[in-house]
C-alpha cells in the first residue's frame, strides 16, 4: 500500500524495508500493486521492488510494458534490459510492440532492451522495419540504437536487408 503512497518518502522507504527484508510473503501484494495500483509512481516502485527482489516474473513485467501510462512502459523496458537472462517470448513480443509507439523515449527504450540479447525472427523484422522508416530521421539515438541490435545478429539482420522489397534503400 505504502508503494503506491502520494508521497515519494513513504514509496521510496517502503521500498527498501521490502527490499532489504526480502519477505517472500508480500510478493503476491506487492504484484497486485504493480498490476492495479491507481498511479504510475506506485506501479513503477512495485515493478523496481519485484526487480530488486529477484521476483519479477514475465507477466508483471510484459504487463508492466503494455501499461497505458508512459512512464511505467519506459522502466518496466529499462527492467527488461537489467534482466539476468533473455526474457521469455511474450516480454520480448511486448518490447516488440513498443517499437510503434509514437513516443521517441519509449521507442528508445524498447530498442535498447532488445539489444542486450541475440534478436529472434519477430525483432529483427521488427527493427529491420523501424530502421527503413526511420532511415532518414534526426533521431540518431534510435538509429544507433538500431545499430546496437544488428550487432547481435549481423548477418540475419543483412538477410532481412537482401529480402527487403526496399533492399534499393539500404
Amino acid at each position: 500500500e505504502k508503494l503506491a503512497h502520494a508521497n515519494a518518502w513513504w514509496r521510496e522507504t517502503a521500498q527498501r524495508i521490502l527490499v532489504e527484508r526480502r519477505d517472500a510473503a508480500v510478493l503476491p501484494a506487492i504484484r497486485a500493486v504493480a498490476l492495479k495500483a491507481a498511479t504510475a509512481h506506485g506501479r513503477v516502485h512495485a515493478l523496481w521492488t519485484l526487480h530488486a527482489m529477484n521476483a519479477l516474473s514475465s507477466s508483471n513485467l510484459a504487463a508492466a510494458i503494455r501499461d497505458t501510462h508512459p512512464t511505467v512502459q519506459n522502466n518496466a523496458l529499462r527492467a527488461m534490459a537489467e534482466l539476468r537472462t533473455a526474457p521469455p517470448s511474450n516480454v520480448v513480443a511486448a518490447a516488440i510492440k513498443q517499437l510503434k509507439d509514437t513516443s521517441e523515449r519509449t521507442r528508445l527504450e524498447a530498442l535498447l532492451a532488445l539489444s542486450q540479447w541475440t534478436p529472434d525472427k519477430d525483432a529483427i523484422s521488427a527493427v529491420h522495419k523501424l530502421f527503413s522508416d526511420l532511415k532518414d530521421s534526426k533521431d540518431m539515438w534510435a538509429r544507433s540504437a538500431m545499430l546496437g541490435v544488428a550487432r547481435r545478429a549481423p548477418t540475419n539482420f543483412i538477410r532481412a536487408s537482401f529480402a527487403s522489397d526496399k533492399s534499393d534503400n539500404y
